[in-house]
């Protein structure tokens, strides 16, 4: 096992150089609601594997589990909905995704089970540690990497090989692999306590909300996947950018406020107020 200081990234939250404050947040609003996708929904063909694939794909094929879009309801799981620039409001608490993950004394994991990433989203607090665990029979190697950042990589030693990351600093954070093309992943450091990560049916709630007006921003790391191929194989793939969208929404004080929010990229559209 071993340690990693990861401190670049992106603000999360608020414009640079401001600052959250915890203050006392009375009748404090609740916002629910879905998230679904408008328009076509991406193609998710299986990936080609031609790396290590006798253990990780006999067939010659792996799930593509970048397009997390449930075909009949349009549910999209593992958007992270938050209030983007608010600056008050009650204190940090404890940030946990409702993807799957397993605990570790360190704190929440990501594995490599099958040669992909369990969970694929991470959602964690400014200045906690993330667990990379490996539990497969290969050595794994990822790259975890932020806007305008240096890569920094992260071995993994076969069956339950760990390595602990430290994220000093919010941000969207991506994770691929230096030798398996395929596979991704994303950690995102909240800056404030107002995130929350959408689950299988696309549902989402935000509690103790601040009465006033907000900018709801609903955010997801890309599930567009496009094939490298040279000599009719194909050696890599190129990862479509991530998609985001925000809208104004006011809520009043003890406010439960239910929504249906309509995504796609660069879009949101705000339903059910």
């Amino acid at each position: 096992a071993g340690a990693i200081l990861f401190a670049a990234g992106v603000l999360l939250g608020g414009a640079k150089g401001h600052a959250y404050t915890q203050v006392e947040v009375t009748s404090g609003a609740v916002i629910r609601g879905t998230v679904k996708w408008v328009g076509p929904i991406p193609a998710a063909p299986d990936f080609d594997v031609n790396v290590d694939e006798n253990f990780c794909a006999p067939t010659g094929k792996i799930r593509n589990d970048r397009v997390e879009i449930d075909p009949d309801t349009r549910a999209v799981k593992n958007a992270v909905v938050y209030l983007m620039g608010i600056q008050r409001g009650v204190g940090m608490g404890e940030l946990t995704s409702v993807t799957e993950t397993r605990t570790h004394p360190n704190g929440p994991t990501l594995a490599v089970r099958q040669c992909q990433i369990v969970p694929r989203i991470q959602l964690i607090q400014r200045g906690r540690r993330i667990v990379f665990r490996n539990e497969d029979a290969i050595m794994h190697q990822l790259r975890l990497s932020g806007m305008d950042t240096l890569n920094s990589d992260i071995s993994l030693p076969v069956r339950n090989g760990t390595n602990d990351v430290y994220f000093p600093n919010s941000g969207f954070f991506s994770i691929t692999s230096t030798k398996q093309p395929w596979i991704s992943a994303s950690v995102v450091v909240a800056a404030h306590p107002y995130y929350t990560v959408t689950n299988d049916k696309g549902e989402f709630v935000l509690s103790d909300v601040p009465s006033g007006t907000h900018s709801l921003t609903v955010w997801h790391c890309g599930m567009e996947a496009k094939p490298i191929v040279k000599n009719a194989l194909v050696t890599g793939y190129k990862f479509g950018p991530d998609i985001a969208g925000s809208a104004r929404i006011r809520v009043e004080p003890d406010q439960v406020l239910n929504l249906r929010l309509g995504f796609a990229a660069r879009t949101l559209v705000v339903g059910g107020q």
